[in-house]
């Protein structure tokens, strides 16, 4: 089969782009024809509100990034207090217009450290904790203990008895987790504050079953099922004080239905509880907020060219796969008459209802509780008006930071695809490990240089082992880069840059800083020494 020339590249139609969207498309009507170049040039102006781009190169956080090469090497991950801060704030100005009974815990896991802590403090907000060092790192970052919500599947004794004696709100996994704090509380003499995490949701409003933490198959929460067990037991409880529900449905949930279907059931347990003769203090509807990482037109086009790559490949024509391998990570095919049909079902990297949005969505929409539709506010107000806490995590640092690379070497796969191989790996950057990242990219030196077309590229790490592909899915740059260039990989604030991180071959994981609104800077994390790899 003959290679496809770059210049027999797809053009989305209005008609088309419409029906690039994420449910039933059909692969063939995206056409193939002469490339417009201004309609697929991609948009490089950052989001973050601390990237610069009007240069001749990058600048993040007001410093050059040949400034941050010279002076903490790459690959380097930096995170930008004032877009942490910004992202806090728009979630507690939706709190004062529509439910001002209400508090932020801020999920640890998405970034920990002291000086990320610091700034959740200065906001007001809280943490929520999941481990003994997230709960010592969150009362190192001046939180208050009783700010700090202690949450997991499987606490240790140590952080139940932390939590015990400091005033931490602990919540129970489960019920024999709940009879664990119960009886420890006892012995130490304290009355701590405890909820009952919440899971065993089912049916078509929940997310998909590769995110979800709340529903039938779960290590997480409690099951519904279990509920009537659960008031028996409160009721000889004396230990404790209850103070009410927590769910936590997944995470990057780009639709409100999973989370308005979830708070109409916390709804519903609290009126019971109440029933029952207890107070409902407090609703946790959890985290899961999500961002989207593309403007609607950019998770069109990808959704285009994945299609049409695919629709090819049936033909015999690999050269326009959009996906390493072909690969099919979140999609599924379906037949439509005679034709197949490749539907998207996967995590989504664009919506319409991103962070604070999400929240208002669900505060202005309406919940299900005993069959009838009442406005969530509303029926929060029916049940005493509890406190309602929320735990965004990712929505709250992942805008805030950029990972830098380096390019090592390009050349073609195939004698069709290009593919850029950079001197970080999957290992440093988790989303390549989970699912197929969309996230943005950019060349961050020689701004002003612009190819004819953009340069389509796999991105491949230095690794010693094969699936070490940072995208899955082909991406587009300002230009063809040469060796030594910089590339910026936009919104890997959360969990990319350390929670899978490893010294696979024996590279050191990368440093990561963290810049105040003055230009200060602080490491969150130095970048390993040999001796440290090994432990000498």
């Amino acid at each position: 089969m003959m290679e496809m020339k770059r210049r027999d590249f797809i053009k989305l139609t209005a008609s088309a782009a419409l029906a690039a969207g994420a449910i039933g498309t059909d692969i063939f009507s995206v056409e193939a024809a002469e490339h417009d170049s201004e309609f697929f040039r991609p948009d490089y102006t950052s989001s973050s509100g601390f990237v610069n781009l009007s240069e001749s190169q990058a600048y993040i956080a007001g410093y050059p990034v040949s400034w941050w090469d010279q002076n903490y090497g790459m690959p380097l991950h930096v995170h930008y207090a004032g877009q942490i801060r910004s992202n806090l704030r728009a979630y507690m100005q939706v709190f004062n217009e529509l439910y001002k009974n209400a508090e932020i815990r801020y999920a640890a896991k998405a970034c920990t450290h002291p000086g990320v802590f610091r700034i959740i403090r200065q906001e007001g907000a809280g943490a929520d904790v999941a481990s003994d060092n997230e709960a010592r790192c969150a009362l190192d970052g001046g939180i208050k203990p009783e700010l700090i919500d202690v949450n997991g599947n499987a606490k240790s004794d140590d952080l139940i008895k932390t939590a015990i004696v400091k005033d931490m709100l602990i919540i129970a996994n489960d019920i024999d987790e709940f009879q664990i704090i119960s009886e420890m509380a006892s012995a130490i003499g304290k009355s701590p504050r405890v909820m009952l995490r919440i899971s065993g949701l089912d049916g078509d409003n929940l997310v998909d079953s590769l995110i979800t933490t709340a529903g039938p198959w779960t290590k997480f929460g409690c099951s519904l099922n279990s509920m009537p067990e659960f008031f028996e037991l409160l009721k000889k409880t004396a230990t404790v004080r209850f103070m009410g529900f927590h769910v936590h449905i997944g995470s990057q949930v780009t639709r409100p239905e999973p989370f308005l279907f979830a708070a109409g059931k916390l709804v519903e347990l609290s009126k019971t509880l109440q029933a029952k003769g207890h107070k409902c203090s407090m609703i946790n509807i959890g985290g899961g907020y999500p961002v989207s990482y593309l403007t609607k037109e950019q998770w069109e086009h990808i959704l285009g060219r994945i299609r049409f790559g695919y629709s090819k490949s049936l033909e015999g024509d690999n050269s326009a796969l959009w996906t390493w391998a072909g690969s099919l990570n979140g999609f599924t095919v379906s037949k439509k008459g005679k034709e197949k049909v490749l539907n998207f079902s996967g995590k989504e990297y664009y919506c319409e209802h991103a962070k604070e949005n999400m929240l208002r969505t669900i505060l202005t929409g309406n919940i299900n509780v005993e069959g009838r539709s009442v406005n969530t506010v509303s029926a929060l107000k029916e049940i005493g008006e509890p406190v309602l806490v929320i735990e965004p995590g990712r929505s709250i640092v992942e805008d805030s930071g950029v990972t830098l690379l380096k390019v090592l070497r390009t050349r073609r796969i195939g004698g069709v695809h290009d593919m850029t191989t950079v001197n970080i790996g999957e290992t440093s950057f988790a989303a390549a490990m989970n699912g197929m990242p969309f996230n943005r990219w950019s060349v961050a030196t020689e701004l002003k240089t612009f190819d004819e077309l953009p340069y389509e590229t796999f991105i491949a790490g230095q690794l010693c082992f094969s699936s070490d592909m940072l995208t899955k899915c082909k991406v587009e740059l300002q230009h063809k880069p040469k060796k030594g260039e910089i590339l910026i990989i936009y919104c890997t604030g959360a969990y990319n840059s350390q929670f899978f991180a490893a010294n696979t071959n024996s590279f050191p994981r990368p440093a990561r800083v963290l810049v105040m609104e003055n230009g200060s800077i602080e490491y969150i994390k130095k970048r390993d020494t040999y001796e440290q790899i090994f432990s000498l």
